[in-house]
């Protein structure tokens, strides 16, 4: 109830999905490297196609398939029916860490134009995983011109030896690493300061 505007971000694969091992040790992706099969977390080269350049992609176990329980949030998460919606990682080629643009930065989820759209200003980023998709985001957020926040004490790294390197990238990116209580703090300041120069106006 602290923040105007709760977007929910879904990673939402298709089943064969360019970031699973599965897909790539079925043949189902096309790769540099000529190895039959691979390891999970096995970084790869995904090769040139119409929506992406030749980039390097790492491999994850099967998960958040379209339409599956792995898609869905945790049944503890409450949600609104007011909440904004953002699906991610669509494409079987192209994986998409930010809930903002797709790896390569060559789809847009339309989260800038619906944030826009509400007249958001701040972002606060928190989710899982620290290192990966809620950096990812705020880093995207920072650059499409909002003030970006992770809430660090509301998400968790997929390996605690990355935590201090991803808040170095993020401060130096100007992206602000801040706890749930500091998040709520500077929400309702903001809009206690915009409620004093309303009324200042009438």
């Amino acid at each position: 109830d602290k923040f105007d505007v709760v977007v929910i971000s879904y990673d939402w694969h298709p089943h064969d999905h360019c970031s699973f091992v599965e897909s790539a040790s079925e043949g189902k992706v096309a790769i540099k490297e000529e190895v039959k099969k691979f390891d999970p977390f096995t970084f790869v080269t995904l090769k040139e196609d119409k929506d992406r350049p030749e980039h390097q992609q790492i491999l994850y176990p099967r998960h958040a398939v379209q339409n599956s329980e792995g898609g869905k949030c945790h049944k503890d998460l409450v949600i609104k029916d007011t909440d904004l919606s953002v699906y991610k990682g669509v494409k079987p080629n192209i994986d998409s860490y930010s809930a903002f643009f797709d790896n390569m930065k060559a789809n847009d989820t339309g989260l800038t134009a619906m944030l826009e759209k509400e007249n958001v200003t701040d972002v606060y980023c928190c989710g899982l995983v620290t290192d990966i998709c809620v950096k990812s985001t705020a880093l995207h957020g920072a650059e499409v011109g909002f003030n970006a926040f992770v809430i660090h004490d509301a998400s968790r790294p997929l390996s605690n030896d990355n935590i201090e390197p991803t808040k170095k990238v993020l401060t130096e990116a100007g992206v602000g690493w801040v706890t749930v209580d500091e998040a709520v703090k500077k929400v309702t300041a903001k809009k206690d300061l915009s409620l004093k120069e309303y009324m200042g106006q009438i």
